[in-house]
């Protein structure tokens, strides 16, 4: 891998429109999918660390809940990324052998799809946050409640910056090599 691959991979590299599709694709997956998974087990067992030390039980079932059906919808978002967009940007699937041209041509439909995602996030954050702020879920919940509210902070910035990134730089560049233009019909 040369220097300037690997600057790309590690997003290093700010001239995001001239690098191949591969590398953006890459850096998707090295920066802000590899972030989920070390993040969302991480919040999982903080919630249930801090539920164990005490407060409002009906508000930790509430905050688990919801915590719980967000990492599904994320995680599945991300496998949505990685199984289906992805291969065809690279234009390999997972085996690494060719997609017909009729595969390829999908690519628009994922993109509206997970660009509609994108934009489903936003709401579910901000509940999550009310359902951790102090008045919510009050003490003795401490320090692990803590650890999550700045995990979610984490997290909440991490999804701004990946779908702003897919959004305004991988989707249009999948588009405009499809000849369809640069809009993700939703994307921000």
């Amino acid at each position: 891998m040369s220097r300037r691959q690997r600057e790309m991979r590690e997003g290093a590299v700010t001239d995001w429109a001239t690098a191949p599709p591969p590398a953006l694709v890459d850096y998707v997956l090295n920066r802000h999918h590899a972030f989920m998974r070390q993040q969302l087990p991480r919040m999982s067992a903080l919630l249930t660390e801090a539920a164990q030390q005490g407060g409002n039980a009906e508000a930790f079932l509430r905050l688990r809940r919801l915590f719980g059906a967000f990492r599904v919808e994320i995680e599945h978002h991300l496998l949505t990324e990685e199984l289906g967009l992805f291969p065809l940007i690279r234009g390999t699937d997972a085996a690494g052998q060719p997609l017909s041209a009729a595969e390829v041509a999908a690519a628009p439909e994922h993109v509206r799809h997970l660009a509609e995602e994108h934009l489903r996030i936003g709401p579910e954050l901000g509940e999550l946050r009310r359902l951790t702020a102090e008045s919510i879920v009050p003490r003795p919940a401490g320090k692990s409640l803590g650890d999550f509210r700045d995990a979610l902070q984490a997290v909440e910035s991490d999804l701004s910056a990946h779908a702003a990134f897919e959004d305004n730089v991988l989707f249009p560049r999948v588009l405009a090599r499809q000849g369809r233009g640069a809009s993700a019909g939703g994307a921000r």
